[in-house]
């Protein structure tokens, strides 16, 4: 049975919540679509370790009527600094540095705003 995954944005909009979205790209994999394997097999990895992190595989916010082939990898988590603060800060403390900079590179997280789909 094909699989349905979500765009971020809807996720949040769906949830009332923002949402982090984790990206495996680097700038070169931009152009191609592609996604780094084994970053993204780190982060999984990772989150079988803190099973209360809620997560889901989903497309970055799309502009309506775009498709991206094959899909970027992208992950969005179910944390929201002011709904789940601590499981928000054990992602960010894992996963950037203070200066908001990627501890494990190309891995970067992104806020995606519960209204971002309304702002488009």
């Amino acid at each position: 049975m094909p699989i349905v995954i979500p765009e971020v944005d809807q996720m949040a909009a769906d949830l009332g919540q923002d949402l982090l979205l984790v990206d495996f790209q680097s700038e070169s994999d931009k152009r191609k679509y592609t996604y780094n394997r084994d970053a993204r097999d780190l982060f999984l990895a990772w989150l079988k370790q803190h099973p209360q992190i809620r997560f889901k595989e989903a497309y970055p916010p799309l502009d309506p009527g775009i498709i991206i082939c094959p899909y970027p990898g992208t992950i969005a988590v179910v944390a929201c600094k002011e709904k789940q603060p601590d499981i928000y800060s054990l992602v960010v403390k894992a996963w950037e540095n203070p200066d908001g900079t990627p501890k494990h590179p190309p891995t970067v997280l992104y806020i995606v705003e519960k209204g971002f789909r309304t702002k488009r």
